[in-house]
């Protein structure tokens, strides 16, 4: 009976002292549980492309620095800081972050188009600089429409539209089916007044894409050049002669009087 009394004692005894080791451990597991993970560059860098695509360029742009924040040398994060600040038109502040991407990843063609992007952008304006920056971009991915576009922006801005065309030409070569490279030659040779050369890269592009607004745009201008050039010849066909015939009637009265 004592024996039996002193087991059961024993028992009881052991009892409040698991417990509280059993309540400790299980209340350090919830709080590892509980607490959130820390932020990482990645998640806000995916942030930071979704808020991009869905075109919510002001949260991009926070997602953007929330990663540069973690990881300030992600060149991913400044090329996309740069994309969000370009598409918001603030040209001036998208400098700084795609001039350390091409610091940082000197191989990087995008990071040079971006830097260019920057440049031609209006609040910046430095179209040297922006032809310096693309001709590297060009040099680093000779495919790509957008450095050759951009390249050719930049030379027109520079009054070198000669040059803007052998660039669009190449995009050309490479993107035969890029109507919107064909309404740009044209509207390089509608500037050069090659007005048969627009017209026939119009003529190609609206076969492609006949709502095209951009091609109807420079096939306006360029028929009201050609209408303006036929009414100017015509009249100069009409003038000339008249005041030709004219000057010679008055000399001949003139003889004639004397």
């Amino acid at each position: 009976m004592n024996l039996w009394l002193i087991f059961g004692l024993a028992l009881l005894g052991q009892t409040p002292a698991a417990a509280p080791d059993g309540g400790a451990g299980t209340a350090a597991d919830s709080d590892a549980a509980a607490a959130p993970a820390p932020p990482s560059a990645d998640g806000a860098l995916l942030k930071c492309r979704d808020a991009f695509a869905a075109g919510q360029f002001e949260r991009a742009l926070q997602e953007c620095n929330a990663a540069l924040r973690i990881d300030p040398n992600r060149v991913e994060a400044m090329l996309m800081k740069t994309r969000a600040l370009l598409s918001l038109g603030d040209g001036r502040s998208a400098l700084s972050p795609a001039r350390m991407a091409t610091s940082l990843a000197p191989d990087n063609a995008e990071a040079f188009l971006l830097l260019g992007q920057a440049y031609l952008q209006e609040l910046n304006q430095d179209y040297p600089r922006a032809e310096e920056a693309l001709r590297k971009a060009a040099e680093l991915d000779p495919v790509s429409r957008d450095v050759r576009l951009a390249l050719a922006k930049a030379l027109s801005f520079q009054k070198r539209v000669e040059e803007a065309v052998t660039e669009l030409r190449a995009a050309l070569d490479r993107h035969p089916d890029d109507t919107s490279v064909m309404v740009k030659l044209a509207e390089s040779y509608y500037v050069l007044r090659k007005l048969d050369l627009a017209e026939r890269y119009l003529k190609e592009a609206l076969e492609k894409n006949p709502s095209d607004p951009d091609a109807l745009r420079v096939q306006e201008q360029v028929r009201s050049r050609q209408s303006y050039n036929f009414w100017v010849l015509l009249l100069a066909a009409i003038i000339i002669p008249t005041l030709w015939f004219g000057i010679r009637w008055l000399k001949r009265g003139r003889v004639v009087k004397e």
